[in-house]
């Protein structure tokens, strides 16, 4: 997704039936040795991200699809059914600045795991 937010690279779905997120049933499968790991790796992931593009990835991807696109929701329907992507653009600016800008006090997101540590003010 950053690659594609920094490069004005639009994603869409099709309105079609629910998507359920489902989770492997391998996981409860594995040790507890082996549960930890993998969740280290996910956790690793995650650092990994804030430390090379200064974001959180779980609160980047909640500002965009929760904020951000709700937001322009409609300017963004209306030029996509007309294919003017150029025309929407804008929105990957305004998304890369409210991250910079980006407070507990202006956050919209109602549920966000980071809302114990967030920046103040």
């Amino acid at each position: 997704f950053y690659y594609g937010f920094k490069n004005k690279t639009w994603n869409l779905w099709i309105n079609n039936t629910p998507l359920i997120h489902m989770r492997s049933s391998d996981f409860h499968k594995l040790t507890k040795e082996e549960q930890n790991k993998f969740v280290s790796q996910i956790t690793d992931t995650f650092t990994a991200f804030k430390k090379r593009y200064g974001a959180d990835l779980i609160h980047m991807l909640y500002t965009f699809f929760s904020e951000t696109s709700i937001i322009y929701h409609d300017g963004i329907i209306d030029a996509v059914n007309d294919l003017r992507f150029a025309d929407i653009d804008f929105v990957f600016d305004l998304y890369f600045e409210r991250l910079k800008t980006k407070r507990l006090s202006n956050c919209e997101i109602t549920w966000c795991y980071n809302r114990a540590t967030c920046k103040e003010g």
